[in-house]
């Protein structure tokens, strides 16, 4: 008892953990914390326990749903997105029980979970820890500021460092009838940052499952002179070149900073067209610069798969899950082509 209220007079004076909400604590954490110790194999329980991880965490993302939906400003495209992802992980966790009753291991769901497990681990931190969340806020508000005045529009930047959580930096501008616009945690794409580094991460590249493929595209496509297949050619003749670890090193270099490069023009385009009085914040914010990230993030997951074909076959291998029904249908960890 005396270690456990211990434990609790710390955690209360502790200000890392001061922003973090009772989903977080019992749902949230739990689940990363168990996905992280079973992000490798740990005998034939495993998926039992990392079924019980992904219940967890889909039942954080639709009550984070539920508040996002219901809530004073509701926002009907990240509502969607987690109600959607929360379903997805209560399907998951069936499929782990499927993959322990079968004694199965789908690769699929290895990386979809360790990709999970990062992402939450790297940005529970980052929103937590005032120092990295103030850090993030301030590189983005100035670069942002910076790019507003290179184009010659006058606006003016708060000055200081958001050392507390949930604080953030306000760039308005000399007209007082404008709208101020403060960058939060949210506006520096540090979910985006974080996913796609992770899900490169958590990749396990095997070449013999697109040797044979490309080798056949190549011998198909050769001596055509279309501008589109040449450059088609040359993308999968560096893809065999490079080394698996030069792949996943190029394939971060091409996406992870154009998220950020993109995110810092998405800020200066949601502050001028609100400045300019073209559009209200919320459909500035909320509805077409949502619209365009998503779009974008479908753009930059094509680039990811133009680089990692594993990770194509992981995406597509989830969706393959839903033809599931009895054992033998995993071969190599994932479903047998004569059932898809």
């Amino acid at each position: 008892m005396a270690i456990i209220k211990a434990l609790l007079n710390v955690i209360g004076r502790s200000d890392v953990l001061t922003g973090v909400s009772y989903p977080e604590l019992f749902l949230f954490l739990p689940s990363i914390v168990i996905m992280l110790i079973f992000y490798s194999r740990h005998g034939r329980s495993t998926p039992l326990f990392r079924a019980a991880g992904s219940i967890l965490f889909g039942l954080y993302w639709l009550f984070i749903a539920q508040e996002i939906l219901l809530g004073r400003d509701p926002d009907i495209i990240n509502g969607v997105i987690s109600a959607l992802g929360g379903f997805l992980f209560l399907f998951i966790a069936f499929q782990l029980y499927l993959d322990h009753r079968f004694e199965e291991n789908t690769r699929s769901i290895e990386w979809l979970l360790r990709m999970s497990a990062l992402t939450g681990a790297f940005y529970f931190i980052t929103e937590h820890v005032p120092a990295f969340q103030g850090g993030m806020i301030f590189i983005v508000a100035h670069l942002t500021y910076f790019v507003l005045r290179l184009f010659g529009f006058e606006v003016f930047l708060q000055s200081g460092f958001p050392s507390r959580i949930g604080e953030g930096l306000m760039i308005t501008s000399p007209d007082p009838t404008d709208t101020m616009i403060m960058i939060v945690f949210e506006c520096t794409a540090a979910l985006a940052l974080f996913l796609f580094t992770a899900a490169i991460i958590a990749t396990e590249t095997d070449r013999d499952e697109w040797m044979p493929w490309a080798r056949k595209e190549l011998l198909r496509t050769k001596g055509d002179p279309s501008l589109l297949v040449r450059s088609r050619r040359w993308g999968l003749l560096n893809m065999i070149r490079l080394s698996d670890g030069e792949r996943k090193i190029r394939a971060f270099l091409m996406v992870v900073p154009l998220i950020f490069v993109v995110n810092i023009f998405r800020n200066v385009g949601v502050i001028l067209a609100v400045h300019g009085d073209l559009l209200d914040f919320y459909t500035a914010h909320s509805i077409i610069a949502k619209v365009l990230s998503l779009l974008m993030m479908m753009f930059l997951t094509w680039v990811l798969f133009e680089n990692l074909p594993e990770l194509q076959e992981n995406m597509v291998g989830l969706f393959d899950l839903r033809k599931r029904f009895k054992k033998g249908m995993i071969k190599k960890g994932r479903i047998d082509l004569k059932y898809v």
